[in-house]
């Protein structure tokens, strides 16, 4: 083994431009199988970092002759009331979204979700509070921020708590900051702030009013 060590060190020394090729497409090659592995191991293999999460499931609708569809926010309603399968139903939609009214425009991650998502998911604020129930049944909406927003768009402020900010035109109080430890849904991107339910109605106009769907 030792002497085939050698010869393919002779070789590869002889072309050294071959040998940067090698050398640069293993890089690629292991980079990519960690970058990977490690989605694989956070979404997979690895416990979800919620409170009974064996007992956590996803569901969405199937549309007869084109696939799978969101769930409508009446839909959603209609099955917490009527299902006997679950003790709680939740509500949630990750989209990329503008925010803006602080300094230049910028894109962020959010997830727009119903009150219930973060009772299932047993989180708790890190400042405030979650997205209540009550926040449910209005159309002002109320935004909680993640612990990386708090900490890179709003130092840290405490203040920031009924603040208001503007995501895809339309204003959100501030009501909470989550730990850092908190993350949903996941995905490569991590979401940097949630917003109540009635936002996602809101959403769908904006993109109406400027022909975007």
């Amino acid at each position: 083994m030792l002497s085939d060590f050698r010869h393919a060190a002779r070789v590869l020394l002889k072309a050294p431009g071959f040998s940067a090729i090698v050398i640069l497409v293993f890089a690629v090659g292991i980079g990519a199988t960690s970058t990977i592995f490690s989605i694989v191991n956070a979404v997979l293999l690895k416990p979800l970092p919620f409170p009974g999460a064996d007992r956590l499931v996803a569901i969405t609708a199937v549309v007869r002759n084109a696939g799978e569809d969101s769930v409508s926010l009446p839909d959603l309603r209609d099955w917490q009331a009527q299902t006997k399968a679950f003790s709680k139903l939740a509500g949630y939609s990750a989209i990329s979204a503008t925010l803006t009214g602080r300094g230049p425009a910028v894109s962020m991650q959010v997830a727009v979700s119903t009150a219930e998502l973060f009772e299932i998911l047993g989180a708790a604020p890190l400042r405030g509070r979650v997205i209540g129930r009550e926040d449910d049944r209005t159309e002002a909406a109320v935004a909680v921020l993640s612990e990386a927003t708090w900490s890179q768009r709003f130092s840290r402020r405490e203040s920031v708590l009924g603040e208001t900010v503007v995501i895809d035109g339309r204003p959100a109080a501030i009501v909470g900051v989550m730990p850092a430890r908190f993350a949903f849904p996941l995905q490569a991107e991590p979401i940097e702030a949630w917003v109540s339910m009635p936002t996602v109605g809101l959403v769908a106009q904006f993109l109406r009013d400027r022909g975007l769907t």
